[in-house]
């Protein structure tokens, strides 16, 4: 168990009108920490019922973005004492043992700076390739930690030790690469990222997963590929994204929007959004902009 008198846990997950599993896919993970609070971007609220005390609900009332949602959670959490946060995704599935694996692994990893360290655990797209047995299995700590530039939002657990507004997640992004831009930014504060490798947690990496020449990928709806090329031409020109990150933007988008449009389903419609996506980019444009009429 995580709960003790020095470590105060509190789990962070964004929704947007999520799917009638969610309250029993999160409730799995009550006896590991202090509280659970949901950051709801439905619009005009989502109605989740009758929930445990460990519950707490801060309701937007409308879709203010990834960023938005999560500086609210983590907001809440400090201004209540959370020593610790461990951020989901509600297209996350955590198990039990999830938190604790990934809060030891922290301690373990950094005892007196966790601070400036986050860990994150290996996502699993399909729940039917893991068995039971080896989900969460930690497998001696920290011996298969691998560093990484950036790491997925969900399954992020860091200490809030000297956490401050300034290390907040962006608001100019609005869904995708919010993630990334939030470590390249702190990665230039001297914090590290690093991937359990032993450490397993099933997740939904977009509508389904596709192969291409050898090439796996996960195909996100049509609107999705607006945000992918904005805010990756966003990236591309900060400063403090490694250049390794700044050349895989670059590099990739030209291709994507030559194949994509072939080889995936919505062909035109997705061509269309990422097109959206560049004029976007040119413009400068931020938040939900073109896409306001979806996500509200």
């Amino acid at each position: 168990m995580i709960k003790d008198k020095q470590r105060s846990i509190f789990v962070v997950v964004t929704t947007y009108r999520p799917d009638n599993t969610f309250i029993k896919r999160f409730s799995k993970l009550v006896n590991e920490c202090n509280q659970i609070v949901v950051c709801d971007n439905t619009p005009g609220g989502f109605d989740f019922g009758e929930l445990p005390d460990v519950f707490h609900v801060l309701a937007s009332g409308k879709n203010i973005g990834l960023g938005s949602a999560l500086n609210n959670g983590l907001t809440y959490a400090k201004d209540n004492g959370a020593t610790h946060v461990v951020l989901f995704d509600q297209d996350s599935t955590p198990l039990a043992g999830l938190l604790s694996n990934l809060i030891e692994s922290l301690f373990l990893l950094a005892p007196d700076s966790q601070h400036n360290t986050c860990i994150g655990p290996t996502m699993i797209d399909d729940e039917s390739t893991l068995s039971v047995s080896t989900k969460n299995n930690l497998n001696g700590g920290c011996s298969k930690l691998k560093y990484t530039d950036a790491l997925p939002t969900s399954g992020m657990s860091f200490s809030l030790k000297n956490f401050t507004e300034t290390d907040h997640f962006t608001t100019d992004l609005f869904l995708d690469w919010v993630d990334h831009e939030w470590c390249y930014r702190l990665g230039e504060r001297e914090w590290k990222f690093a991937k359990a490798q032993n450490i397993t947690m099933f997740h939904r990496l977009g509508e389904r997963e596709e192969h291409f020449m050898g090439k796996r990928f996960f195909v996100p709806t049509p609107f999705r590929h607006y945000f992918q090329v904005r805010d990756g031409i966003y990236l591309a020109f900060k400063k403090y994204v490694p250049l390794k990150a700044k050349l895989r933007i670059v590099t990739t988008l030209p291709g994507r929007m030559v194949l994509y449009p072939f080889i995936l389903e919505k062909g035109s419609e997705r061509l269309k959004w990422m097109f959206r996506g560049l004029l976007s980019a040119c413009l400068k444009e931020t938040g939900s902009a073109r896409c306001s009429h979806l996500v509200d």
